[in-house]
C-alpha cells in the first residue's frame, strides 16, 4: 500500500509541475500578445489573462502539495514572466 501511495504522490507532483509549466507558458504568450497589440482593449484583456495565468502558477507553486519543488525551466519562465509583466506595467503607467 505504501508503494502505491508514493507512486500516486509522485504522479501528483509531476502533474502539478506540468500545470505550473503550462500556466507560465500561457502567461508568456498573453504578455507577448498584450505587448504587440495595437488595440488598447486587446492589450488590457491579454494583460489580465497573463496576470491570471501567472497567479494560478504562483498559487500552485506555493501549495504544500507541490512540495515547494521547482525546476530550472520553471524558474526561468518565472523570471521571464516577471520581466514581461514589468514591461507591461511600464507601458500602462509611463513616467512623465
Amino acid at each position: 500500500m505504501r508503494g502505491e501511495y508514493e507512486a500516486l504522490r509522485e504522479d501528483h507532483e509531476a502533474l502539478c509541475l506540468q500545470f505550473i509549466n503550462a500556466e507560465l507558458d500561457l502567461a508568456i504568450t498573453f504578455c507577448q500578445m498584450a505587448l504587440s497589440a495595437e488595440d488598447y482593449r486587446k492589450a488590457e484583456r491579454n494583460a489580465g489573462n497573463a496576470k491570471r495565468a501567472f497567479a494560478a502558477a504562483s498559487h500552485r507553486l506555493e501549495a504544500p502539495t507541490t512540495g515547494s519543488k521547482s525546476t530550472p525551466e520553471i524558474d526561468e519562465k518565472l523570471q521571464r514572466v516577471g520581466r514581461l509583466l514589468s514591461d507591461l506595467d511600464r507601458l500602462a503607467h509611463p513616467k512623465a
